[in-house]
């Protein structure tokens, strides 16, 4: 059930652990950061928080969720907030609903990966094709 959320509670994570200028604290200039006793007690809490869910992930999971960071951060500011708004009605949905959708999510994730060219086993010769060099022909 966690892992079609997985890239998104990544996504979540991060923002919750950086997060951004907000009404409690001024937009720090050119990359300086913020210490600890500039957050609230509040955002104090939720760092620690979120850290200790980042340490309690598998190294598979925290290693997804880094790539798909560095995905997001390739979107456009217009692709994040369609992300966003979809984020936003898929939580309003009933949770019979958000169960479906997560199930067809994973069926057709399943169905990506069985078309998905498999790695050559190692030690195996690589197929050749007419007109490759040492292939059937030459």
């Amino acid at each position: 059930m966690r892992r079609p959320l997985l890239v998104l509670g990544g996504a979540v994570l991060v923002v919750l652990t950086v997060g951004g200028p907000g009404p409690s604290r001024p937009a720090h200039s050119a990359g300086a950061v913020a210490g600890p006793e500039t957050l609230s007690p509040e955002e104090q809490t939720r760092i620690r928080e979120n850290l200790e869910r980042w340490q309690r992930l598998s190294p598979e999971e925290q290693r997804r969720i880094r790539e798909n960071y560095e995905r997001w951060k390739q979107f456009s500011p217009e692709e994040k907030q369609r992300i966003r708004r979809n984020l936003d009605t898929y939580r309003k949905l009933p949770p019979q609903e958000r169960q479906r959708l997560r199930e067809e999510f994973r069926r057709q994730r399943d169905r990506r990966e069985e078309d998905r060219p498999r790695p050559q086993a190692p030690g195996q010769p690589r197929p050749r094709f007419p007109g490759q060099r040492g292939g059937p022909g030459r």
